[in-house]
């Protein structure tokens, strides 16, 4: 949400080693198909393949801690990453995890115009 919001600015990497030096522009975007899901409009990165990972640099405490459910989906994990190593310091949340506390609407549900069933 920062570069909607206020005009952060990110770096992409690719997560492999590449040997093609060539630079290509890449726009990377979130999962939401809109405007303001935009993380990158310009990327440098060499040519990508289907299943290539990138990593946005320096985003995880702002993006962690201005996380939503925004469209109902689970965030990611939270990975980091030091000296060469990684370690998931948040866990991935699922599906069962977002629904855990909802709870069924106790009414019916009726349509648009449709009149409230009368009670005793």
């Amino acid at each position: 949400p920062r570069p909607a919001l206020y005009g952060a600015e990110y770096e992409a990497v690719l997560a492999r080693p590449s040997g093609d030096s060539e630079c290509l522009s890449y726009r990377i975007v979130g999962k939401h198909c809109e405007e303001g899901d935009t993380l990158i409009r310009s990327a440098c990165l060499p040519k990508l393949s289907p299943g290539d990972v990138i990593g946005i640099l320096v985003s995880g405490a702002y993006q962690y801690a201005m996380r939503s459910n925004y469209n109902h989906l689970p965030n990611p994990a939270v990975v980091h990453v030091a000296d060469g190593q990684s370690f998931v310091v948040v866990d991935r949340e699922t599906l069962e995890d977002l629904i855990a506390k909802e709870r069924p609407f106790p009414h019916p549900i009726r349509k648009a115009g449709q009149e409230a069933a009368s009670g005793s």
